[in-house]
């Protein structure tokens, strides 16, 4: 009996060695379970950050997005409005161009018109000239008519006078 119990005490010795090494092994297992457990917080932590980076970097993108929206609308704007001013440059031109048209043309009828007094003006000086000649040819022609007539007049009283008798001083 004696070996019995040494047995029994043996055999619950080792059964409680194994329920330690048991013990110890899933202890470990414990622990290396809290270790994975640990190590997959940390790496669903990391995975947080990565999604809250994420989220940043698409925020930051979409306000990138926005302003380069806003940078394109703005770029619009200044091209209509550039295309507004050229629209308008180009009217502006169109009606200087025909403003010097009409001026240049206002100016030919001035000058034409400048002209064709001139030579009406000429003409008429000329014709005064002509009629201002011919009415001093007239008048040296009726002078000299006038003198021929006199010394003709002189001359023949003269020469009635001559072959008048005379009588007693007088000329009958």
């Amino acid at each position: 009996m004696k070996l019995k119990l040494e047995l029994a005490k043996l055999e619950r010795e080792q059964q409680k060695e194994a329920l330690q090494q048991q013990k110890e092994a899933l202890q470990q297992q414990k622990e290396a379970l809290q270790q994975q457990k640990e190590a997959l917080q940390q790496q669903k932590e990391a995975l947080q950050q990565q999604k809250e980076a994420l989220q940043q970097q698409k925020e930051a993108l979409q306000q990138q997005k926005e302003a380069l929206q806003q940078q394109k609308e703005a770029l619009q704007q200044q091209k209509e409005a550039l295309q507004q001013q050229k629209e308008v440059l180009q009217i502006r031109e169109r009606e200087a161009a025909i403003r010097k048209e009409e001026q240049e043309r206002e100016t030919a009828l001035l000058r034409e018109r400048e002209r064709v007094q001139l030579e009406a003006k000429q003409r008429h000086l000329e014709m005064q000239r002509e009629h201002d000649k011919k009415q001093a040819e007239m008048a040296i022609a009726c002078r000299q008519q006038e003198l021929a007539l006199k010394t003709t007049h002189h001359t023949q009283r003269q020469q009635a006078t001559a072959n008048l008798p005379v009588q007693n001083g007088e000329i009958f």
